[in-house]
């Protein structure tokens, strides 16, 4: 693990320095996240990396350097189709995104009026067409349900772990929205990527509040990591 935070802080520094204050915060999860997909990067796959900025991230870097991969990026509006052929790639990585994606735009008053998916939606089966069969969906976004994210309720904070996704989704929630989209979920878990040790101390007296009450205690860290396969 040293090793590839080291290479992280490397390829950051010499090539993307105006990313260095997110790595600060995030080189835990893109250390968990390169371990999570290291055994599904092959020789001469090809990757379509979800959101990043041209490949223009240290995270897409770091899989350039240690493995044959073919890397191409889309950043288009996430929320319409994509201008992408079906069935091509091996591996899909979207990483923190899925929690930013609006509704498409509308002027009709019963659509602006209630979140309705859409925009959401169009990514998780766009993904799937441009997956080849028998390829892999790498999803990671926040847990709702995370143990920080009870201590902010019962504060009496937003409970979000960024206040301006759109929508963050619960552990139980991602993997019944990935099967919608016949998705078979390979792997997940719920990983802590941005600890402190306030927040573990904290996570003391939740877990024994959450007991009392004979609530569970499963999948509350904060991230979740998925890999589904299209069948």
């Amino acid at each position: 693990m040293k090793n590839i935070k080291e290479q992280i802080m490397k390829i950051c520094q010499s090539d993307f320095p105006e990313e260095l204050n997110y790595i600060y915060t995030h080189i835990d999860r893109y250390t968990q996240s390169y371990d999570y997909i290291k055994n599904y990067l092959k020789p001469n796959s090809r990757i379509l990396d979800i959101g990043s900025n041209n490949n223009g991230s240290t995270f897409i870097k770091l899989i350039r350097d240690n493995f044959d991969c073919i890397i191409e990026s889309h950043n288009k509006d996430l929320r319409y189709p994509f201008n992408i052929s079906s069935d091509k790639y091996d591996l899909i990585i979207c990483m923190e995104v899925i929690e930013h994606i609006k509704d498409r735009n509308s002027e009709d008053i019963a659509e602006l009026s209630q979140f309705n998916w859409n925009g959401m939606d169009n990514l998780m089966s766009e993904m799937h067409r441009c997956l080849k069969s028998g390829g892999h969906l790498f999803l990671t976004t926040p847990n709702a349900c995370s143990y920080d994210c009870v201590i902010k309720i019962l504060s009496g904070k937003n409970p979000n772990h960024y206040k301006p996704h759109v929508k963050e989704f619960t552990y139980d929630e991602l993997i019944e929205y990935m099967k919608k989209f016949n998705f078979i979920i390979e792997k997940s878990e719920t990983i802590d990527s941005w600890s402190s040790e306030k927040s573990k101390i904290e996570r003391t007296d939740i877990v024994n509040f959450l007991r009392s009450f004979e609530l569970s205690t499963d999948n509350r860290l904060q991230n979740t990591f998925c890999i589904g396969k299209k069948l």
